[in-house]
């Protein structure tokens, strides 16, 4: 039953009545919709989740890398006195050989050596790029997994570029400028609008030797070395 008073519309339903004053004002009593729930991320299994790893400080982003990497290799060996090592020999022994893991996520850019500051070691703002892979959510990205048999045989032979986490020596650095670098290059006249050669702003005088010696000038010349001796 609805009633006809032009200020109230009321609705009766067999659970309870609901005062109702226009449309707009019966949308706002329906329940909101459900928020939508994200795509949850793939997790990679063996990996621990990043809130299970030691928090990081951010004011000391070398110690934060060196711990991190240790929890990282005592979960992927179980042993708790595993550590890391940042020497690539020592590495190759006491890490690759010993448990059989490799280093994976170590970018490319990045020279895989003591975090310590000294010459080739990485720059600090590289060693928080290493710390922001190692704290992303849900899962870090930089982790030990397991070597194959192929990379395992190569390491036996020692052979180092097959275990290192990232390239062996640091990216050269630019050569500087020395100066101009059309040197014994053929200068190109610029023309004006007519098409006629623009002179250059400091003109050549100097003196300037014959292209092809004459047979007079190297009789002449052979003349006067005989004279002299």
């Amino acid at each position: 039953m609805t009633s006809t008073c032009p200020h109230l519309l009321q609705r009766v339903s067999s659970a309870r009545s609901t005062a109702v004053r226009s449309h707009s004002h019966a949308a706002l009593l329906r329940p909101f919709p459900l928020p939508s729930i994200p795509l949850l991320v793939p997790l990679i299994p063996g990996v621990p989740l990043t809130s299970e790893l030691p928090k990081p400080n951010y004011s000391d982003p070398r110690g934060s890398v060196r711990r991190l990497l240790n929890a990282l290799l005592v979960r992927a060996t179980s042993d708790p006195c595993a550590r890391m090592c940042w020497n690539l020999r020592l590495f190759h022994k006491d890490v690759a050989l010993r448990y059989g893991i490799l280093l994976y996520g170590w970018p490319a850019d990045i020279p895989f050596m003591n975090l310590s500051t000294g010459h080739g070691s990485p720059s600090m703002a590289q060693v928080r790029h290493l710390l922001t892979l190692l704290t992303v959510q849900p899962q870090p990205r930089m982790y030990f997994i397991r070597a194959t048999p192929e990379q395992l045989l190569a390491a036996e032979r020692n052979v180092l570029g097959a275990v290192a986490p990232g390239p062996l020596f640091p990216a050269p650095a630019p050569l500087p400028y020395f100066g101009r670098s059309d040197i014994s290059r053929r200068r190109v006249f610029k023309r004006d609008s007519d098409g006629n050669a623009i002179p250059h702003r400091y003109i050549r005088n100097g003196p300037k030797s014959a292209k092809v010696i004459s047979k007079e000038l190297d009789s002449e010349g052979s003349d006067e070395v005989s004279v002299v001796n």
